[in-house]
């Protein structure tokens, strides 16, 4: 995730960015979190991919990205490139907000 804080800022009144770990020991993701610096929203999934929030957005892998607009719509569910690839992830970005 090396540029999804760039994205995110250069966004910020497009964009608000969540991010759910699948990560089962609480212990080691909280290390991870604090190891790479990362604030804002971080929420871990318990139950993971058995989870109500799973089932609902028909999550089977990760990383996904959703997309949600502000009157609760999925705008996009899928699997993108990654992050560091940022030009494609970008340009996927881009097929569904207005830059």
């Amino acid at each position: 995730m090396p540029y999804i804080n760039e994205i995110e800022e250069n966004l910020t009144k497009k964009l608000k960015v969540i991010y759910i770990s699948f990560d089962e020991d609480e212990i080691k993701w909280k290390k991870a979190i604090s190891k790479k610096k990362k604030t804002g929203n971080q929420y871990r999934m318990i139950n993971s991919f058995n989870s109500t929030f799973s089932k609902y957005f028909k999550l089977e892998e990760i990383p996904r990205y959703i997309l949600v607009d502000k009157g609760g719509k999925t705008i996009l569910n899928k699997k993108l490139p990654l992050t560091s690839q940022k030009n494609d992830f970008l340009d996927e970005l881009k097929k569904v907000i207005i830059f």
